[in-house]
């Protein structure tokens, strides 16, 4: 039997921002923006905050993301 993977909070987040996208290959592409953005946005909290995990990082970046 295969394992269930637990979802990321950016996994999350992504599902939710790109639920509405009923075009299957645009939603893939904003996608990929998206997750572009919050890889960003995760590094300069890295940058900005050196003690920060990558794990804390991306849990912050997707926070600052809105709703």
């Amino acid at each position: 039997m295969g394992e269930k993977q637990e979802r990321t909070p950016a996994e999350g987040w992504l599902d939710k921002a790109t639920a509405g996208i009923r075009f299957k290959p645009d939603r893939k592409a904003v996608r990929a923006e998206l997750e572009e953005h919050l890889e960003d946005k995760a590094l300069d909290f890295q940058r900005i905050f050196p003690d920060l995990t990558e794990a804390e990082a991306r849990e912050r970046a997707v926070s600052e993301m809105g709703d």
